[in-house]
């Protein structure tokens, strides 16, 4: 497992609660959130037997799923919107891991999918969560920076694309 994986699944728990009502409790934030990721998280563990297509769709269904389920809260604070773009940027990861299983090179649309992740990792306001996440989420943007380094270097920085942080 590299980095990354070991990064968001210090965060994803085993067993997730159904919907809840409006909280700023961590714990109850990880469990809605950690439930949409399982299937993607279940994909990339199945290397044997999930085909990259699979793998993608599931990580596609679970974005859908994140979105949705976001977009239902009301009021969220501003570590659930942290734990938002930590899962989604996870998501993001993952369908471009699928893209490059798939087409077994960097492509551009591998290099669109670390942007994504770039875009979402980005977001996050580290100290605005409980310290016990900051590690995790420096740790994933650490993990994928040198990725969208390169990617720039093949395709070129996208318009309004967060920067990296100094080399």
């Amino acid at each position: 497992m590299n980095a990354i994986h070991k990064a968001c699944a210090a965060l994803v728990l085993a067993a997730a609660s159904p919907a809840f009502a409006q909280t700023n409790d961590p714990a109850m934030i990880d469990q809605a959130y950690d439930s949409r990721v399982m299937a993607c998280l279940d994909a990339n563990r199945d290397n044997e037997t999930i085909t990259p297509q699979s793998r993608q769709a599931a990580c596609e269904a679970n974005l859908v799923e994140t979105n949705a389920y976001y977009a239902t809260r009301v009021t969220p604070g501003q570590h659930e919107m942290n734990v938002y773009y930590f899962h989604r940027g996870f998501l993001q990861l993952e369908i471009g891991g699928a893209f490059l299983k798939q087409d077994t090179r960097r492509s551009a649309r591998v290099c669109q999918q670390t942007e994504l992740a770039w875009l979402d990792l980005s977001l996050i306001v580290d100290s605005a969560s409980p310290d016990a996440y900051q590690a995790n989420y420096v740790s994933m943007r650490g993990g994928i920076a040198g990725a969208v380094k390169v990617c720039r270097s093949e395709f070129g920085t996208p318009a309004g694309a967060p920067p990296l942080p100094p080399s």
